[in-house]
């Protein structure tokens, strides 16, 4: 079975700093999700209002499952630890 999103996860990249990269209107943002997140570094999904370290890790798990993988921003950082 797909994993599937939380929907605070899908609101905030429905409607966050990327969301204008999978489209225009809330359909086809929501057909081109992964665009939209694969767009965001771990910082940058952090820094969205109401993603905390729990969200951005279930985001980067999904995408990790449609074998993508957030964006690599500068030198990456720990973030697990």
């Amino acid at each position: 079975m797909a994993m599937r999103l939380r929907r605070r996860a899908l609101d905030q990249l429905l409607q966050g700093r990327h969301a204008h990269k999978g489209g225009r209107t809330l359909a086809q943002r929501a057909r081109n999700l992964t665009t939209i997140a694969t767009a965001y570094s771990w910082d940058e999904l952090l820094a969205e209002r109401g993603i905390g370290q729990i969200t951005a890790l279930e985001v980067e798990r999904w995408l990790a499952l449609n074998g993508l993988q957030l964006r690599q921003a500068g030198t990456g950082s720990l973030r697990h630890g």
